[in-house]
């Protein structure tokens, strides 16, 4: 069982998938969001990898600092 992690940034999908055994993760190649070609970027990359869940990790978040 292969997991896919996805950490949601405003310009980037940065990935991370799992080895068979759903045991130890690598990172991926990035996908840059741009319009909405992404979806299908993404979702052509979980068909060929065999991703059979998938966990979101992040949301990107703006933060201020003031100072």
């Amino acid at each position: 069982m292969r997991i896919l992690a996805i950490d949601f940034g405003r310009k980037r999908l940065g990935l991370a998938l799992s080895d068979p055994s759903g045991t130890v993760a690598g990172p991926l190649p990035a996908i840059v969001r741009k319009g909405d070609g992404w979806w299908e970027d993404l979702l052509s990359l979980m068909r060929e990898r065999e991703v059979v869940e998938v966990v979101v990790v992040s949301v990107a978040v703006v933060s201020v600092v003031v100072g």
